[in-house]
């Protein structure tokens, strides 16, 4: 490391970039600092003198870790702010000038303006920014708007703006974080191509040329390709993940494949190989020369994206350091490159990409040394078997590298990810190189590239094969909770004091004595910061958000676990697999042991047909069964199927630990709509209790205000109908006298729930709302005497 300061320098830069993020020091005050400390470094350094050399050793430092400070501060400071109150507003013009624009999607284009201005009911709002744009529209419209879009334009865009989606419940995407962190303060969303018009029609001659070629390609790999296949090039060759949906990117995922789905490493690596070969009757000067240019083209064409840009300045470092002089070294390789990445952002740090491919580079430069010479200490004759050893070896020194990041951002650990692997990334190859020579071929003759493409439909066949056999949910992931950054410090800390302290102990017990001291300390203190989301020993109700619906997770002091309803459940959504089952996985909850759908509306029961068939589900209750709506005869038809055993709802209580839930059945619900024969739950822990009322309406709140009277009294009440005018009377709302109200119900939705009428009759009553629409979920935890509101996004 003598030989190379820059791992000194880059080690330094980070640590202050971490030191920033973690105290948010005044960037002013940061700055003055780093001055100060320049202009001291300078005096000693111009004191000759060796006494003085360890301190300008040690004052050197202070400058570098503050610089990384500084440049993260003004790169926070740059970061771009959702401005309004409301988080959708309708009938927005928007001006400013075409940025990027994505290639096209079925019936969809997107693209991002930088903008100057916003437009609002005649007031003109000063507001610079980038915002990401989306307008739906036939093929044929969206198509023709391709056409005639381009980078530079300066254009009006009359659409609908909104807040980005950020955490709505525990351990979700911040989607909001995500693009802010790129600069991206809202979305702006229109149902018509004739929503944007064109002001200026000067455009980038640079920018556009490269999307041009962009979508030429595209267009090329649609022309010769299934949509399948189509999808998968699309993220292989020009880094566009669009086409690969959500249940394809978990079976990858569930696999420990899901890099191959990106332009990393990986591919660069492959196209360097293509290049060299192109380039192989030139000198090795200018092979090497050629190369690095073809791949920074390959880089802007792929759109520069962050883990493409990362690949191809290592590459193109590890191919010109030999000619500069200087012996090629793998660490230093790797600090030129993440010391560019984070110069130009040092956001990128936090970036679980760049945390992934750097600690998997820096583990196979720092472990496939030792499993090369033990495979060649083996003499393996057989070059098949000692070529396929190493690249097993190498894998699993990958999966070590990034298990830590893999545990904080996944909460699995693949078990089926080395077969996987050894599959995959050799067959991903493969149809990588086939899609560039049909790409290449179809200027020349598209018969010839037919044949190509026609091979590649068969290999991506056998990949998804592959992927969904080595994904499936049953065998291959291990799931790991409450795994935190704190976590993967300390791992990479423990890794390193072995790796660094091994060869000084000598014989074999004075190394495993050492190995084993290391583990206990590190299994010890990763146990520090561990924190339960929900609290021991006590009730826990999560009020899920689930969008226009209804879903709460119960558990109880005993452990048992209660659902009640699930949302809703589309062809474009699923609250069951998206919302509810990641959420009660990163719980540890196995299954549910309690499910009750208030009554068979689709915003209320078509989540938990996730659960089902994720056999999750131990008994349902729900109303009875009504002959005359056919959804509710699918509904128990699906649940005899999967063999759930259902119970209907009845005057009668059941005990749960020593929580008990009483069932306030009304037996003239028969007759009544959907919502008026909703289950209506009391559920009574100690002095505390909870009221759920699906979403029944006013007749049914008199009727139960009649027959139960001051039982209604509670704690907490669940507000029927998501806060619908329909429910909710002043007469009710005064018995149940409750001290927190929960709404659930979608953003803005075309409902208008909840209703003015209804939030004016419970602030008259002085009672605490809670409303998924604005708070995401809310957690209440109740130990029998009092309730309390967990604040989860501080946990």
């Amino acid at each position: 490391m003598k030989g190379y300061p820059l791992i000194k320098f880059t080690l330094f830069f980070i640590a202050g970039i971490i030191f920033q993020f973690y105290f948010s020091i005044n960037h002013t005050f940061l700055f003055v600092l780093f001055f100060v400390s320049l202009f001291v470094f300078a005096v000693l350094f111009l004191l000759k003198g060796f006494l003085l050399q360890k301190i300008i050793n040690l004052v050197v430092v202070l400058p570098i870790i503050l610089f990384g400070s500084l440049m993260y501060s003004f790169a926070s400071f740059s970061k771009s702010h959702y401005p309004f109150h409301l988080p959708k507003i309708k009938n927005v013009n928007i001006y400013g000038t075409v940025s990027e624009i994505e290639l096209i999607r079925e019936k969809r284009l997107t693209f991002y303006l930088d903008v100057d201005s916003l437009r609002i009911d005649s007031k003109t709002h000063r507001f610079s920014s980038k915002i990401m744009c989306n307008i739906y529209d036939t093929q044929t419209n969206v198509n023709l708007l391709l056409s005639n879009l381009k980078v530079g334009n300066y254009a009006k865009f009359t659409c609908i703006i909104s807040k980005p989606k950020n955490a709505r419940n525990p351990f979700e995407f911040d989607y909001e974080k995500y693009l802010s962190d790129r600069g991206i303060s809202m979305l702006a969303t229109a149902y018509k191509a004739n929503n944007i018009e064109v002001i200026d029609k000067s455009y980038s001659w640079f920018n556009n040329s490269v999307f041009e070629i962009r979508k030429n390609l595209d267009n090329k790999i649609t022309q010769l390709h299934n949509e399948t296949t189509r999808g998968l090039l699309r993220g292989l060759i020009l880094a566009d993940r669009s086409g690969i949906d959500y249940y394809t990117n978990v079976d990858f995922m569930n696999a420990g494949v899901v890099h191959v789905l990106s332009v990393s490493g990986l591919h660069v690596g492959y196209i360097v190989l293509i290049f060299l070969f192109l380039f192989n009757r030139f000198n090795i000067y200018w092979r090497a020369g050629l190369t690095i240019i073809c791949l920074f083209v390959y880089m802007v064409i792929t759109g520069s994206e962050a883990p493409v840009f990362r690949s191809t300045v290592m590459a193109a470092i590890i191919l010109a350091v030999p000619f500069l002089g200087r012996d090629t070294n793998g660490y230093n390789t790797l600090s030129i490159a993440a010391l560019i990445i984070l110069l130009l952002n040092p956001l990128e740090l936090f970036n679980p990409s760049f945390q992934l491919s750097f600690s998997a580079i820096l583990a196979l430069i720092m472990l496939f040394p030792i499993i090369k010479n033990y495979v060649d200490g083996l003499n393996i004759s057989n070059l098949f078997l000692k070529y396929f050893l190493m690249f097993l070896g190498s894998t699993l020194i990958a999966q070590i590298g990034t298990l830590p990041f893999t545990l904080v951002y996944f909460g699995n650990i693949s078990i089926t990810s080395l077969a996987a692997n050894f599959i995959v990334i050799p067959l991903s190859g493969v149809i990588v190189g086939l899609g560039f020579v049909s790409l290449a071929l179809s200027s020349v003759s598209i018969w010839a590239a037919e044949i190509y493409s026609t091979c590649n439909e068969f290999l991506t066949y056998l990949l998804f094969y592959t992927v969904k056999f080595f994904g499936n949910p049953d065998y291959s992931i291990i799931s790991i909770r409450q795994f935190t950054l704190y976590d993967s410090i300390l791992f990479y800390l423990t890794f390193g004091i072995l790796f660094g302290l091994w060869k000084y102990f000598r014989g074999s017990k004075a190394k495993i004595a050492f190995t084993a001291l290391v583990i206990s300390l590190f299994s010890v203190s990763i146990r520090l910061d561990n924190e339960e989301l929900l609290s021991k020993n006590k009730l826990n109700v999560i009020s899920i958000d689930v969008g226009q619906g209804d879903s709460f997770l119960i558990v109880f002091p005993n452990g048992k676990t209660a659902l009640i309803d699930a949302g809703e459940a589309t062809k474009h959504f699923d609250n069951g697999k998206r919302v509810i089952l990641p959420l009660i996985e990163k719980l540890g909850i196995d299954k549910i042991d309690f499910a009750f759908i208030s009554h068979v509306d689709s915003d209320h029961y078509m989540g938990i047909l996730e659960l089902i068939k994720k056999k999750k589900i131990a008994v349902l209750y729900k109303p009875f069964l009504d002959t005359t709506k056919q959804n509710d005869v699918d509904f128990e038809k699906i649940l005899k199927r999967n063999q759930i055993p259902i119970k209907y709802y009845a005057d009668e209580s059941m005990s749960i630990g020593n929580a008990k839930m009483y069932f306030l059945a009304n037996k003239k619900q028969i007759i009544r709509s959907a919502n008026d024969r909703s289950g209506v739950i009391k559920l009574v822990y100690g002095k505390n209790s909870i009221l759920f009322t699906g979403d029944v309406g006013t007749q049914v709140e008199k009727d139960l205000v009649m027959k139960y009277g001051s039982f209604l009294r509670t704690d907490v009440l669940k507000v029927a109908h998501h806060g619908s005018k329909t429910s909710s009377s002043w007469h009710f709302l005064s018995m149940v006298n409750p001290d927190y109200a929960l709404i659930s119900a979608g953003i803005m939705n075309k409902f208008r729930h909840p209703s003015n009428v209804v939030l004016d009759r419970l602030r008259k009553l002085r009672i605490k709302i809670l409303r998924t629409d604005e708070l995401g979920a809310s957690i209440l935890s109740a130990d029998g005497t009092k309730i309390e509101i967990i604040d989860w996004r501080k946990k």
